[in-house]
């Protein structure tokens, strides 16, 4: 791809973002001044001590899973049972990743039995039983390699026709178990966490939200065989909608790990990193809103942030 073509691309998703911005604004203004007011309430500044960096995409999975197992360990000194939400996509599940040193070489260090899981996102209209599911996904990948009791485990299931009830039941189980310990995250590159896109808000719950265009674009590989093997058309066949843990939930927690991995990541990073406005780049709330975010990047990831902007204190 040219140079040229790049400009035209980064040009479009600035308008694109603008005009974002502009049609909440219009549309909700009493949501935009109250999230402002919210974001500055509890604004806070990155420090040097919240972001690891590491060579490689695995060294950064090593060292995630030795930071989420310590975590993990000091809960299960305070309580009974711990409370952890976790993601599904590449950065976690990958050869050499999170999930696959969690499962071969941790198994044993945590009685898992003690541990309850929930997931931040499915897909509407996929069955559990879909190898595309995020619910199939983690229970393939993580959840039963660990010996987790199924009577532990609340994944949301996309298949369901109420899915308005299966939102609530989310949040009312939260609730009831004092909510949540850890919550492990990645980043789209549009800046999303879970499913929340661009224009999702600070107070947002778990919902059925519409997903972009460029996250479908991101996660039709998983579905060209529905597209007749042809990459281009598996977009079409990537769901129009998910349900998704919402922006306040996800801050609600206790302790966030967010990873990003690869070149494909970097300006999501950068932009997060730089506190873009989160209504055009949800993960930026997680800068400003939420006090304990441990970051953890690759050398590409990071690669377009400057690391001179991080003075070992606020910057």
């Amino acid at each position: 791809m040219d140079s040229k073509c790049l400009f035209v691309i980064s040009f479009a998703k600035t308008k694109i973002k603008f005009a974002l911005l502009l049609f909440i604004c219009i549309t909700n203004p009493i949501f935009v001044l109250k999230q402002n007011f919210t974001l500055f309430a509890s604004y806070r500044r990155l420090k040097q001590s919240d972001i690891i960096i590491e060579s490689d995409y695995n060294s950064m999975s090593r060292t995630a899973v030795k930071m989420f197992i310590s975590e993990l360990k000091a809960v299960l000194q305070k309580k009974d049972k711990a409370v952890v939400m976790l993601p599904t996509g590449g950065t976690y599940l990958s050869k050499g990743g999170f999930y696959q040193i969690l499962t071969t070489e941790y198994r044993n260090a945590i009685d898992w039995s003690r541990v309850i899981f929930f997931n931040l996102d499915e897909y509407i209209g996929v069955s559990p039983k879909d190898k595309r599911s995020y619910n199939y996904q983690l229970m393939e990948a993580v959840l039963e390699p660990l010996g987790v009791p199924l009577e532990n485990i609340h994944l949301f299931d996309g298949s369901i026709l109420n899915v308005k009830e299966e939102c609530a039941k989310r949040e009312q189980w939260i609730k009831k178990l004092g909510g949540i310990d850890i919550t492990l995250l990645g980043i789209g590159r549009n800046g999303h966490i879970g499913f929340n896109e661009p224009g999702s808000l600070r107070n947002s719950g778990t919902r059925v939200v519409d997903l972009s265009l460029e996250t479908k674009y991101q996660n039709m590989e998983y579905f060209k065989d529905l597209g007749g093997g042809d990459l281009l058309s598996g977009i079409d066949s990537v769901p129009d909608q998910a349900i998704t843990v919402g922006i306040a939930t996800i801050l609600s927690s206790r302790e966030i790990f967010l990873l990003a991995s690869g070149q494909s990541k970097a300006e999501a990073v950068k932009n997060m990193l730089n506190e873009e406005n989160p209504l055009l780049n949800p993960a930026s709330f997680l800068i400003i809103n939420s006090p304990g975010v441990c970051f953890i990047f690759d050398d590409d990831a990071f690669s377009l942030f400057h690391e001179s902007q991080l003075q070992g204190g606020p910057f």
